[in-house]
């Protein structure tokens, strides 16, 4: 069997609108030439490029770029115009009964300009502090990380636990004693960075004695 190397290189630009801020004239005309330019041959060059932006505004994705970019795809935003521009107007989405200014988390609609397909992409989130989303989890994935999961929830529960720890010592008029507590929640934030989890129980039982 013969096996063909094939390398695809990937340009991911995020907050594509921080094009808009640059104050040279001449700077940001280059900048977009160049954009186009690599847009262009990028098919062939084998180049993947990734915009990601806020709004497709002509401020932040020049109409120059944005007719050489054919995938576009959208999430939920309340701007008409923004749909309008990347994936087609009210009209064309309603027959196929997308409305990205009701979208959920997570929800994309793409449009491939390569081959013309429309798809409609959901992620799922999973809120690791909501005990029902963390039994539809484990569920999911049996027993594959159920540990680690167990492991994550008790550390977000711990984090929890040290903010409303600061936030009292934050009180205390004894700024002897708050500065020996402070001291102590570092402690326990580096035991938490190290996993060492085995010991934190015993250090928040301890500073909360210490703020009876």
């Amino acid at each position: 069997m013969c096996y063909t190397k094939v390398i695809i290189y990937l340009w991911l630009w995020d907050e594509f609108g921080t094009l808009g801020t640059i104050s040279n004239k001449d700077i940001k005309k280059e900048v977009e030439r160049i954009l186009i330019d690599l847009r262009q041959k990028s098919r062939r060059a084998k180049i993947k490029m990734l915009f990601i932006g806020q709004k497709a505004l002509n401020t932040s994705i020049p109409s120059s770029i944005l007719t050489n970019l054919s995938s576009r795809g959208v999430m939920q935003t309340d701007d008409s115009d923004n749909i309008n521009k990347m994936v087609g107007s009210s009209e064309e989405l309603k027959e196929k009964g997308i409305n990205p200014k009701k979208f959920p988390k997570g929800r994309l609609y793409f449009k491939n300009g390569d081959n013309g397909q429309n798809t409609l992409v959901q992620v799922s989130f999973f809120n690791l502090q909501d005990t029902e989303h963390l039994d539809v989890l484990k569920e999911v994935v049996q027993d594959l990380i159920v540990d680690e999961l167990d492991e994550t929830v008790q550390t977000l529960n711990y984090d929890v636990e040290i903010k409303i720890l600061w936030d009292r010592t934050k009180q205390l008029d004894n700024q002897v004693l708050a500065s020996q507590i402070r001291t102590e929640i570092q402690r326990v934030k580096r035991n938490i960075k190290a996993n060492e989890l085995s010991k934190i129980e015993e250090e928040i039982n301890h500073i909360k004695n210490l703020l009876k």
